[in-house]
């Protein structure tokens, strides 16, 4: 697993995400839209995708990657993810670099 693809609109996460993936390729979305042209056009192991937003809103969004992109892993970052429970993995939205770290090993 070498790829993430980040699908946020907020600043704070892709830069903690960023800090602690380094060694990945780091694509970035900050629409749903964008992230399934990403998927499309790149082989993306694994989608970190922030649960804000209205209710069910990450259930239909991991239906759409999961079809476009069967075999992509999809961790939903913050509180309620764990609640949709549509998500391969989630994590809270104030994770730490060694949560991150321990969710994609878990992943893989």
């Amino acid at each position: 697993m070498n790829t993430v693809l980040v699908l946020t609109a907020d600043e704070a996460i892709r830069g903690r995400v960023a800090r602690s993936l380094s060694k990945f390729s780091i694509f970035e979305a900050r629409s749903e839209g964008e992230a399934c042209q990403t998927l499309r056009l790149v082989d993306i192991d694994v989608v970190l995708r922030d649960s804000k937003g209205p209710a069910g809103a990450l259930a239909g969004f991991v239906v759409a990657a999961k079809e476009i992109a069967p075999r992509t892993l999809v961790v939903a970052i913050g509180e309620g993810a764990q609640d949709e429970g549509s998500a391969d993995f989630s994590i809270p939205e104030a994770f730490t670099a060694r949560e991150l770290d321990a969710v994609l090993h878990h992943a893989l």
